[in-house]
Protein backbone atom coordinates (compact mmCIF):
# COMPACT_ATOMS: atom_id res chain seq x y z
CA UNK A 1 0.00 0.00 0.00
CA UNK A 2 1.31 3.48 -0.86
CA UNK A 3 2.25 5.40 2.31
CA UNK A 4 0.11 8.38 3.19
CA UNK A 5 1.66 11.33 1.42
CA UNK A 6 2.29 9.59 -1.90
CA UNK A 7 5.68 10.26 -3.52
CA UNK A 8 6.81 13.03 -1.19
CA UNK A 9 9.66 12.61 1.30
CA UNK A 10 8.27 10.08 3.80
CA UNK A 11 10.93 11.05 6.34
CA UNK A 12 9.41 14.51 6.74
CA UNK A 13 5.97 14.49 8.33
CA UNK A 14 4.17 17.74 7.58
CA UNK A 15 1.24 17.01 9.86
CA UNK A 16 -1.16 14.47 11.32
CA UNK A 17 -4.77 13.64 10.51
CA UNK A 18 -6.41 12.56 13.78
CA UNK A 19 -9.48 10.33 13.61
CA UNK A 20 -11.15 9.73 16.97
CA UNK A 21 -13.38 6.66 17.00
CA UNK A 22 -15.66 4.87 19.43
CA UNK A 23 -16.97 1.40 18.57
CA UNK A 24 -17.67 2.11 14.88
CA UNK A 25 -15.08 0.04 12.97
CA UNK A 26 -17.22 -0.38 9.86
CA UNK A 27 -17.68 3.37 9.53
CA UNK A 28 -14.03 3.97 10.41
CA UNK A 29 -12.89 1.76 7.56
CA UNK A 30 -14.64 3.92 4.99
CA UNK A 31 -13.21 7.10 6.51
CA UNK A 32 -9.67 5.71 6.40
CA UNK A 33 -10.14 4.53 2.83
CA UNK A 34 -11.07 8.07 1.77
CA UNK A 35 -8.06 9.48 3.61
CA UNK A 36 -5.72 6.94 1.99
CA UNK A 37 -6.94 8.12 -1.43
CA UNK A 38 -6.01 11.76 -0.87
CA UNK A 39 -4.39 13.61 -3.77
CA UNK A 40 -1.40 14.95 -1.91
CA UNK A 41 1.46 16.98 -3.37
CA UNK A 42 3.27 17.90 -0.17
CA UNK A 43 5.48 19.34 1.02
CA UNK A 44 6.41 16.30 3.08
CA UNK A 45 4.14 13.42 3.93
CA UNK A 46 1.25 13.20 6.34
CA UNK A 47 0.26 10.49 8.77
CA UNK A 48 -3.09 9.16 9.92
CA UNK A 49 -3.57 8.60 13.64
CA UNK A 50 -6.57 6.65 14.95
CA UNK A 51 -7.42 7.41 18.58
CA UNK A 52 -9.63 4.59 19.83
CA UNK A 53 -11.76 5.69 22.78
CA UNK A 54 -13.34 2.21 23.09
CA UNK A 55 -10.98 0.52 22.59
CA UNK A 56 -11.47 -2.75 20.71
CA UNK A 57 -9.52 -5.13 18.48
CA UNK A 58 -11.61 -4.57 15.34
CA UNK A 59 -10.88 -0.84 15.40
CA UNK A 60 -7.17 -1.58 15.79
CA UNK A 61 -7.34 -3.97 12.84
CA UNK A 62 -9.06 -1.38 10.66
CA UNK A 63 -6.31 1.12 11.45
CA UNK A 64 -3.64 -1.42 10.55
CA UNK A 65 -5.45 -2.35 7.33
CA UNK A 66 -5.16 1.21 6.05
CA UNK A 67 -1.67 1.91 7.36
CA UNK A 68 -2.74 4.27 10.14
CA UNK A 69 -0.99 4.61 13.47
CA UNK A 70 -3.16 3.47 16.38
CA UNK A 71 -3.33 4.63 20.00
CA UNK A 72 -5.72 3.71 22.78
CA UNK A 73 -7.54 6.33 24.83
CA UNK A 74 -9.07 5.59 28.23
CA UNK A 75 -12.73 6.06 27.34
CA UNK A 76 -12.94 9.46 29.08
CA UNK A 77 -14.78 11.18 26.23
CA UNK A 78 -14.12 13.03 23.02
CA UNK A 79 -12.22 15.97 24.57
CA UNK A 80 -9.63 13.70 26.15
CA UNK A 81 -9.42 11.61 22.97
CA UNK A 82 -8.70 14.71 20.90
CA UNK A 83 -6.11 15.84 23.45
CA UNK A 84 -4.35 12.50 23.15
CA UNK A 85 -4.38 12.94 19.38
CA UNK A 86 -2.73 16.35 19.72
CA UNK A 87 -0.07 15.02 22.08
CA UNK A 88 0.70 12.09 19.75
CA UNK A 89 0.67 14.16 16.55
CA UNK A 90 3.75 14.83 14.45
CA UNK A 91 4.38 17.83 12.24
CA UNK A 92 3.27 21.43 12.10
CA UNK A 93 -0.49 20.89 12.01
CA UNK A 94 -3.27 18.61 13.21
CA UNK A 95 -6.30 17.95 11.01
CA UNK A 96 -9.30 16.40 12.76
CA UNK A 97 -11.59 14.07 10.83
CA UNK A 98 -14.55 12.02 12.06
CA UNK A 99 -15.07 8.31 11.52
CA UNK A 100 -18.57 8.82 10.06
CA UNK A 101 -17.28 11.00 7.22
CA UNK A 102 -15.80 10.50 3.77
CA UNK A 103 -13.20 12.96 2.49
CA UNK A 104 -13.14 14.35 -1.02
CA UNK A 105 -9.92 13.62 -2.91
CA UNK A 106 -8.48 17.13 -2.33
CA UNK A 107 -9.80 17.56 1.21
CA UNK A 108 -6.48 17.74 3.00
CA UNK A 109 -4.64 19.55 0.22
CA UNK A 110 -7.28 22.31 0.28
CA UNK A 111 -7.02 22.76 4.06
CA UNK A 112 -3.24 23.05 3.84
CA UNK A 113 -3.39 25.35 0.79
CA UNK A 114 -5.70 27.86 2.48
CA UNK A 115 -3.65 27.70 5.68
CA UNK A 116 -0.51 28.65 3.76
CA UNK A 117 -2.00 31.19 1.36
CA UNK A 118 -3.92 33.06 4.09
CA UNK A 119 -1.38 32.42 6.85
CA UNK A 120 -4.33 30.93 8.71
CA UNK A 121 -3.75 29.05 11.95
CA UNK A 122 -7.21 27.44 11.88
CA UNK A 123 -9.02 26.35 8.70
CA UNK A 124 -12.44 24.66 8.64
CA UNK A 125 -13.72 22.56 5.77
CA UNK A 126 -17.30 22.05 4.60
CA UNK A 127 -19.57 19.10 5.40
CA UNK A 128 -22.57 17.85 3.44
CA UNK A 129 -25.12 15.45 4.92
CA UNK A 130 -25.76 12.13 3.18
CA UNK A 131 -28.01 9.29 4.43
CA UNK A 132 -26.08 6.29 5.67
CA UNK A 133 -28.74 3.90 4.42
CA UNK A 134 -30.97 3.87 1.37
CA UNK A 135 -34.47 5.11 2.12
CA UNK A 136 -33.53 7.42 4.99
CA UNK A 137 -35.03 10.89 4.67
CA UNK A 138 -32.99 13.75 6.11
CA UNK A 139 -34.57 17.02 7.24
CA UNK A 140 -34.59 19.99 4.88
CA UNK A 141 -34.84 22.57 7.70
CA UNK A 142 -31.52 24.48 7.65
CA UNK A 143 -31.14 24.67 11.43
CA UNK A 144 -31.90 21.01 11.92
CA UNK A 145 -29.31 20.14 9.29
CA UNK A 146 -26.75 22.29 11.11
CA UNK A 147 -27.47 20.40 14.35
CA UNK A 148 -26.76 17.19 12.43
CA UNK A 149 -23.37 18.61 11.45
CA UNK A 150 -23.79 20.24 8.05
CA UNK A 151 -21.45 23.15 7.38
CA UNK A 152 -21.64 25.25 4.23
CA UNK A 153 -19.21 28.15 3.97
CA UNK A 154 -19.98 29.51 0.51
CA UNK A 155 -17.78 29.26 -2.57
CA UNK A 156 -14.42 30.86 -1.72
CA UNK A 157 -12.10 30.82 1.31
CA UNK A 158 -13.02 33.52 3.80
CA UNK A 159 -12.68 34.45 7.48
CA UNK A 160 -15.52 33.09 9.57
CA UNK A 161 -17.97 35.63 10.97
CA UNK A 162 -18.34 36.42 14.69
CA UNK A 163 -21.22 33.95 15.08
CA UNK A 164 -19.54 31.16 13.09
CA UNK A 165 -17.40 28.49 14.70
CA UNK A 166 -15.84 25.38 13.14
CA UNK A 167 -16.69 21.81 14.01
CA UNK A 168 -13.84 19.51 15.03
CA UNK A 169 -14.97 16.92 12.48
CA UNK A 170 -13.34 18.83 9.61
CA UNK A 171 -10.70 21.33 10.64
CA UNK A 172 -6.94 21.95 10.43
CA UNK A 173 -5.19 23.53 13.41
CA UNK A 174 -1.54 24.50 13.45
CA UNK A 175 0.20 23.10 16.51
CA UNK A 176 1.24 26.56 17.71
CA UNK A 177 -2.45 27.24 18.44
CA UNK A 178 -2.43 24.60 21.17
CA UNK A 179 0.69 26.18 22.63
CA UNK A 180 -1.07 29.54 22.84
CA UNK A 181 -4.58 28.40 23.78
CA UNK A 182 -4.18 25.04 25.48
CA UNK A 183 -5.98 21.78 24.76
CA UNK A 184 -9.66 20.83 24.78
CA UNK A 185 -11.29 21.18 28.19
CA UNK A 186 -12.16 17.68 29.49
CA UNK A 187 -14.78 19.17 31.82
CA UNK A 188 -17.12 19.34 28.81
CA UNK A 189 -18.35 15.78 29.22
CA UNK A 190 -21.76 16.81 27.83
CA UNK A 191 -20.29 18.04 24.55
CA UNK A 192 -19.44 21.57 23.49
CA UNK A 193 -15.68 21.08 23.89
CA UNK A 194 -15.18 22.34 20.33
CA UNK A 195 -17.28 25.46 20.91
CA UNK A 196 -15.31 26.18 24.08
CA UNK A 197 -11.98 25.61 22.34
CA UNK A 198 -12.67 27.78 19.30
CA UNK A 199 -14.13 30.49 21.52
CA UNK A 200 -10.81 30.55 23.38
CA UNK A 201 -8.96 30.62 20.05
CA UNK A 202 -10.94 33.65 18.93
CA UNK A 203 -10.39 35.38 22.29
CA UNK A 204 -6.64 35.11 21.61
CA UNK A 205 -7.14 37.19 18.46
CA UNK A 206 -6.70 34.26 16.07
CA UNK A 207 -8.78 34.47 12.89
CA UNK A 208 -10.75 31.38 11.94
CA UNK A 209 -10.87 30.62 8.22
CA UNK A 210 -13.22 28.58 6.05
CA UNK A 211 -12.11 26.45 3.11
CA UNK A 212 -15.23 25.35 1.20
CA UNK A 213 -13.12 23.23 -1.14
CA UNK A 214 -12.00 21.01 1.74
CA UNK A 215 -15.21 19.02 1.45
CA UNK A 216 -16.36 15.99 3.37
CA UNK A 217 -19.52 13.92 3.33
CA UNK A 218 -21.09 13.39 6.75
CA UNK A 219 -23.04 10.14 6.96
CA UNK A 220 -26.28 10.27 8.96
CA UNK A 221 -27.67 6.98 10.21
CA UNK A 222 -31.13 6.14 11.57
CA UNK A 223 -29.99 6.70 15.16
CA UNK A 224 -29.70 10.43 14.55
CA UNK A 225 -33.20 10.62 13.12
CA UNK A 226 -34.82 9.16 16.24
CA UNK A 227 -36.60 11.53 18.68
CA UNK A 228 -34.44 10.27 21.56
CA UNK A 229 -31.28 11.46 19.78
CA UNK A 230 -32.73 14.94 19.30
CA UNK A 231 -33.71 15.09 22.98
CA UNK A 232 -30.20 14.18 24.08
CA UNK A 233 -28.61 16.55 21.58
CA UNK A 234 -30.73 19.48 22.81
CA UNK A 235 -30.16 18.79 26.52
CA UNK A 236 -26.42 18.42 25.98
CA UNK A 237 -26.27 21.62 23.96
CA UNK A 238 -28.04 23.60 26.66
CA UNK A 239 -25.79 22.16 29.36
CA UNK A 240 -22.66 22.96 27.34
CA UNK A 241 -23.77 26.55 26.74
CA UNK A 242 -24.35 27.04 30.46
CA UNK A 243 -20.87 25.74 31.21
CA UNK A 244 -19.27 28.01 28.61
CA UNK A 245 -21.07 31.09 29.93
CA UNK A 246 -20.10 30.33 33.51
CA UNK A 247 -16.52 29.53 32.62
CA UNK A 248 -15.89 32.47 30.31
CA UNK A 249 -18.10 35.27 31.63
CA UNK A 250 -19.08 34.43 35.20
CA UNK A 251 -22.28 34.12 37.20
CA UNK A 252 -23.90 37.27 35.85
CA UNK A 253 -23.65 36.02 32.27
CA UNK A 254 -24.99 32.65 33.38
CA UNK A 255 -28.09 34.36 34.77
CA UNK A 256 -28.53 36.63 31.75
CA UNK A 257 -28.39 33.53 29.59
CA UNK A 258 -31.07 31.94 31.73
CA UNK A 259 -33.30 34.97 31.15
CA UNK A 260 -32.68 34.76 27.39
CA UNK A 261 -33.36 31.03 27.20
CA UNK A 262 -36.43 31.29 29.38
CA UNK A 263 -37.86 33.70 26.84
CA UNK A 264 -36.74 31.56 23.89
CA UNK A 265 -37.88 28.33 25.50
CA UNK A 266 -41.35 29.49 26.38
CA UNK A 267 -41.78 31.12 22.99
CA UNK A 268 -40.66 27.94 21.27
CA UNK A 269 -43.11 25.91 23.33
CA UNK A 270 -45.98 28.07 22.07
CA UNK A 271 -44.72 27.92 18.49
CA UNK A 272 -44.37 24.15 18.86
CA UNK A 273 -48.11 23.87 19.51
CA UNK A 274 -48.88 25.93 16.41
CA UNK A 275 -46.51 23.85 14.26
CA UNK A 276 -48.15 20.63 15.44
CA UNK A 277 -51.63 21.98 14.73
CA UNK A 278 -50.64 23.04 11.21
CA UNK A 279 -48.81 19.80 10.42
CA UNK A 280 -45.35 21.37 10.06
CA UNK A 281 -43.30 18.46 11.34
CA UNK A 282 -39.78 19.84 10.89
CA UNK A 283 -40.73 23.19 12.40
CA UNK A 284 -42.23 21.33 15.36
CA UNK A 285 -38.99 19.36 15.80
CA UNK A 286 -36.97 22.57 15.69
CA UNK A 287 -39.17 24.28 18.29
CA UNK A 288 -39.08 21.22 20.54
CA UNK A 289 -35.29 21.25 20.21
CA UNK A 290 -35.06 24.87 21.37
CA UNK A 291 -37.38 24.19 24.31
CA UNK A 292 -35.24 21.25 25.44
CA UNK A 293 -32.10 23.33 24.95
CA UNK A 294 -33.62 25.75 27.45
CA UNK A 295 -34.30 22.87 29.86
CA UNK A 296 -30.73 21.62 29.50
CA UNK A 297 -29.41 25.10 30.23
CA UNK A 298 -31.74 25.80 33.15
CA UNK A 299 -30.92 22.55 34.94
CA UNK A 300 -27.24 23.50 35.15
CA UNK A 301 -27.71 26.98 36.58
CA UNK A 302 -28.10 26.11 40.29
CA UNK A 303 -25.02 23.89 40.35
CA UNK A 304 -22.87 26.29 38.34
CA UNK A 305 -23.91 29.24 40.51
CA UNK A 306 -22.68 27.47 43.62
CA UNK A 307 -19.85 25.28 42.43
CA UNK A 308 -18.53 27.03 39.34
CA UNK A 309 -17.97 25.42 35.96
CA UNK A 310 -16.19 22.24 36.94
CA UNK A 311 -18.83 20.17 38.69
CA UNK A 312 -20.90 17.27 37.47
CA UNK A 313 -23.48 18.04 34.83
CA UNK A 314 -27.16 17.32 35.39
CA UNK A 315 -29.59 16.41 32.66
CA UNK A 316 -26.98 15.99 29.93
CA UNK A 317 -27.20 12.33 28.89
CA UNK A 318 -24.28 10.87 27.01
CA UNK A 319 -24.48 9.97 23.32
CA UNK A 320 -22.81 6.74 24.41
CA UNK A 321 -26.00 5.34 25.91
CA UNK A 322 -26.13 3.26 22.75
CA UNK A 323 -22.73 2.12 21.54
CA UNK A 324 -22.05 2.68 17.89
CA UNK A 325 -24.97 5.06 17.39
CA UNK A 326 -24.64 6.96 14.13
Amino acid sequence: MTPFGGKTDANKTAGTVVVCSYDRPSLLGGALESLAAQEWDGPGSFEILVVDDGPDRETMEKAAEWGARYVQARGDGIAQARNLGVREARGEWVAFFDDDQRASSRWLAELVRVSKEKDALVVAGSRRLVPLEEGLSLPSHARLRSYLGEEEWGEEPRPLGPEELPNTGNVLIRTEVFERVGLFDPAFIEGGEDTDFFTRVRMKGITLWASPGAAAVHLVGPGKLHPAWWRRRALRGGAAEARIRRKRLGRRALLSGLFYWSFMGMGSFLLLARALLTGKGEEALYRAFLFRHFLGYARQVPGFLWSGSGGEVLGAPSFRNKKGES
